[in-house]
């Protein structure tokens, strides 16, 4: 298995809830229509699904994310001429903090055939990376909207499922339950163990193209039990609402058994983080997947086995930034280790030149995670380093497990 080469965490959190309005406002909404089946179509550009949404009659691109509440961009919100209700913090998943961020009610939020009426949501600027901007949506539809109704999102056909009738879904035992609590906005926790660690509070997250990501602290309580065959990466390669994530110290370590709800996964590979604690879309695409708001319940019916045991990488991530493309972040023991360094920037891959990419070209090869060199085994690559050019070969490696 490959890493991701570029992570996008659209999670939204509000720091601070204090205010009666603001708390109102996260939890206001209802559903216009009653006894429907609708089915929406999605794109699932850069593993983050996509749908089209008309919001007070004009028509725009919003992520389906429920690691967030309803986000309008700073551009779509302009049209609508919307009253600013409060004003509030909001964080990200990277640990960036935004403040003085406007709330904001929305009259109607139209998915295919279905109506949602007065919800809340948040300004926001959404174009705060090279990252962001590829994705070019208009906002996000978020959890307070969703737990208006029943959803179903399959992967594999691109589409999702909306009812006021979770029957209709026809669950059958072939689908695992997980038991969820939310925080103010909405969002699913969700709890799971690991090897016997406990690990709470974790937000199911649509709004991130990753896999599963637990706090550091999980890891360092599961060695005091046992030896765990891990490695880590240094750096940021992650970006979210609020920018770019900032440096971490990823840990990536096999894990013999997860348990979630009664979900049984075995020898898979987990990423542990300060600043992230989420699942994402890397494991939700192997299943269909039911939300339901009304009995806090997830049902996940598995289609494919989640391929995520291996770590076999040239040991580097990249950073897209403004000026071009550069070293993000380096694994140890690999060959990236001993001869690139953070913030160097790469001028050539083999025979791919680096510096006369368009951002046009970058975001159509990110969004389809399509780079040449990975399909390599081995590369010649040429970064500038203080002023002074440098050339590495460096061989793919298998770094879990060893």
């Amino acid at each position: 298995m490959k890493q991701n080469i570029l992570m996008l965490f659209v999670l939204v959190v509000l720091v601070s809830c204090s205010s009666l309005k603001k708390i109102q406002l996260m939890k206001s909404g209802e559903v216009s229509n009653s006894n429907f089946m609708e089915h929406i179509s999605f794109d699932y550009s850069a593993k983050l699904p996509i749908v089209e949404a008309t919001i007070n009659g004009h028509k725009g691109r919003f992520l389906f994310d429920t690691g967030a509440p309803n986000v309008l961009s700073k551009e779509f919100s302009q049209k609508l001429n919307l009253k600013k209700l409060a004003y509030g913090s909001v964080g990200d998943s990277g640990g960036n903090v935004l403040n003085n961020q406007a709330f904001i009610q929305i009259e109607t939020i139209t998915l295919g055939k279905v109506t949602f009426k007065n919800t809340g949501a948040i300004i926001q600027d959404l174009g705060t990376s090279q990252a962001m901007k590829c994705l070019n949506i208009d906002g996000i539809i978020g959890a307070n909207l969703m737990r208006n109704a029943f959803w179903r999102i399959d992967y594999q056909n691109k589409k999702i499922e909306i009812t006021d009738d979770l029957n209709r879904f026809e669950l059958t035992n072939e689908y695992s339950t997980i038991n969820f609590k939310t925080k103010t906005q909405g969002t699913p926790l969700i709890d799971l163990d690991i090897d016997g660690i406990k690990v709470k509070n974790l937000t199911f997250d649509t709004g991130s193209n990753g896999q599963m990501s637990i706090p550091t602290s999980a890891l360092q309580a599961l060695q005091k039990t046992k030896t765990v065959s891990s490695t880590y990466s240094i750096g940021s390669t992650t970006y979210g609402v609020g920018g770019k994530a900032k440096n971490d110290t990823l840990f990536y370590g096999i894990i013999d058994t997860i348990k979630i709800g009664n979900l049984n996964l075995e020898k898979k590979i987990i990423k542990f983080s300060t600043h992230s604690d989420n699942i994402g879309n890397k494991h939700f695409e192997n299943y269909n997947v039911v939300l339901d708001w009304k009995n806090e319940k997830i049902y996940m019916k598995e289609l494919q086995n989640y391929q995520h045991d291996s770590l076999i990488d040239f040991g580097f991530g990249i950073d897209w930034q403004d000026d071009g493309i550069y070293i993000g972040s380096i694994y140890t023991n690999s060959d990236a280790t001993n001869n690139l360094q953070i913030g160097d920037k790469i001028l050539k891959i083999n025979n791919q030149e680096f510096t006369n990419l368009s951002n046009d070209t970058i975001c159509i090869t990110f969004k389809n995670n399509d780079w040449d060199y990975e399909k390599q085994d081995s590369i010649i690559i040429t970064v500038m380093r203080n002023d002074k050019v440098h050339e590495f070969k460096l061989n793919k490696k298998q770094l879990l497990p060893f």
